[in-house]
């Protein structure tokens, strides 16, 4: 563990004596309250406002039920990417083809 330096000793003693020592003023001594406060009346309130009524809202559905199975976008991509993957391993052997020479 790492020693403590001259001033952090200093400050936990002085931490120590400011816990020792009472401290000479109360809170109630702090705010004087010649009247009594009363808890009762609300101190702060806001205008009511009247919320309007509306008409339920209706859940808008597709109007074309042709696009729920349609899934051209997924064989497109999966053919560029076996083509991509084919010539990947394509290029992978003639790179090994050349270097064995």
């Amino acid at each position: 563990m790492a020693r403590k330096t001259k001033r952090q000793k200093l400050l936990a003693q002085l931490h120590r004596k400011l816990r020792e020592t009472p401290s000479a003023v109360t809170p109630a001594q702090n705010f004087p309250s010649a009247e009594p406060v009363d808890l009762t009346r609300p101190v702060f309130s806001l205008p009511r406002i009247k919320k309007e009524e509306k008409a339920p809202v209706q859940a808008i559905l597709p109007q074309n039920n042709t696009a729920i199975g349609d899934y051209r976008y997924v064989k497109s991509g999966l053919l560029r990417t076996l083509i991509f993957s084919l010539l990947a391993i394509g290029a992978q052997i003639v790179l090994w083809y050349l270097w064995r020479r």
